[in-house]
């Protein structure tokens, strides 16, 4: 299996360290804490990640929260990493939001590293637990298949959804909700699959006829929890590869696949590709996984003004080794604020994510309203997030009043970070010192026009 990375190791130990330890030192770096946490960009370095999830402040929830939500928002292997991290959390609620955004990011990561996940299933709380078997369906591997099995048996009806959706996610398999049906695939499957993925790998790399690699690549995209060691070895033999059909291949794969373990090999491979015709490809799997191209290539690079977001769906996916994606509609603005009106709670949420990534200012209006109107805790929180990246200053009131009513340790944290986004302010979260300076200066500022 490996040894966890140094990076999650060094952060497990900090965050599984006594909070009353870290106190005296959570006061003084709280101010260093919001200001780096603002600076966070939206493709995150490890670097920015580590300081911030090693920070003393992220002891207390009301920090670690906000933490949670900002890494939830990047689609990138650092913060899968940064959440795994924060799956190690003394308080059981922190930890259960890592784990539930973990999922919502859909990076495979290094078996070692989702040791986190695994330990999560033995957890003494049950929202911990459940969103610990949810996350196995994207960072799980064959090894967790067992254990997966068996809680489709489990008492607990939360547990055992969890279980038989996790399984549904991470084979890509419809079977039914049945422990007996999905043995019975376990019991006759593998063998077969172990030589598929060998023939597969073996088709690419010898090429052939155009329906014989598009089967290689579906079963190989889809077949990467099974046995992620070989697929990896592939993949990165064929980006390190002077053919530039392999090199293609590669880059496809790692995307396809979500393996979010590779994104420093395609980094590498991307800082040498020389070839345009490829380098749209190139760009379009590292933003797949993350990676900050911009430094790598430059804003102005052939095709990086074709390149969006692939979507994870496999049909989607397959579509990278053929062409550069274009924007799928999740990522249309006016379509996002379209869904805010949604009846389901879900739709709502993630297009509010959605949103977020994309800052509109002129979308602040919509927000704000929906932040006053909805009852919607998560909601809120990403609402938070928003007015804040896009300083909407008509939101200022309703914020200090979330100072003072919300229940939720994220959420009044999300509201303070927002107010010191919008006003410039490094007031402490203290709801007096806000009400004063609303009294004294505050209706002027919201009715001033920014400069």
């Amino acid at each position: 299996m490996g040894a966890p990375s140094s990076f999650l190791f060094a952060l497990g130990v900090l965050i599984a360290a006594p909070a009353a330890a870290q106190a005296a030192a959570v006061d003084v770096g709280a101010a260093e804490f919001e200001a780096s946490l603002t600076k966070l960009g939206a493709l995150p370095r490890l670097e920015a990640v580590e300081k911030l999830v090693r920070h003393p402040c992220v002891a207390r929830p009301e920090w670690a929260q906000p933490l949670v939500e900002i890494l939830s928002l990047h689609k990138s292997y650092v913060s899968a990493l940064g959440l795994l991290a924060l799956a190690e959390h003394s308080i059981p609620t922190v930890r259960a939001a890592a784990l539930q955004n973990l999922t919502q990011v859909g990076l495979r990561v290094a078996a070692a590293d989702a040791q986190p996940v695994r330990a999560a299933l033995r957890d003494s709380d049950d929202d911990v637990r459940v969103a610990a078997v949810a996350a196995l369906g994207v960072v799980g591997d064959d090894s967790d298949v067992p254990a997966l099995l068996e809680l489709l048996a489990h008492e607990d009806q939360r547990l055992q959804i969890a279980a038989f959706r996790a399984l549904q996610s991470l084979t890509g398999l419809q079977l039914p909700n049945d422990q007996r049906q999905w043995a019975y695939w376990r019991t006759h499957s593998s063998a077969q699959l172990t030589r598929r993925i060998d023939l597969a790998i073996q088709t690419i790399d010898q090429g052939g006829a155009e329906a014989d690699v598009l089967d290689a690549r579906m079963l190989l995209s889809s077949s990467a929890w099974f046995d992620a060691r070989k697929i990896e070895g592939a993949v990165r033999g064929w980006l390190q590869s002077g053919d530039p059909r392999l090199r293609i291949e590669g880059y496809g794969l790692a995307a396809s696949a979500r393996l979010g373990s590779m994104a420093e090999d395609v980094t590498c491979a991307l800082r040498f590709e020389t070839d345009i015709e490829i380098l749209p490809r190139a760009i379009a799997s590292a933003k797949v996984l993350g990676v900050a191209t911009a430094d790598i290539v430059g804003e102005g690079a052939p095709g990086t003004e074709q390149v969006a977001q692939a979507s994870p769906a496999p049909a989607g996916e397959v579509a990278i080794h053929t062409q550069p994606a274009t924007a799928p509609t999740e990522a249309d603005p006016d379509a996002l604020i379209a869904q805010l009106d949604a009846a389901d709670e879900a739709t709502r949420l993630t297009a509010m994510k959605g949103l977020c990534l994309l800052a509109r200012p002129e979308d602040g209006a919509r927000v704000f309203e929906l932040l006053k109107d909805t009852k919607s805790d998560a909601i809120k929180k990403q609402a938070c997030l928003f007015l804040g990246r896009v300083q909407h200053r008509a939101a200022v009131r309703e914020l200090i009043d979330l100072l003072r009513d919300a229940k939720d340790p994220g959420l009044k944290a999300g509201a303070h970070w927002s107010l010191q986004r919008i006003t410039g302010l490094k007031l402490r979260r203290e709801l007096e010192l806000w009400e004063q300076w609303w009294e004294f200066t505050g209706e002027a500022f919201v009715a001033s026009t920014p400069r």
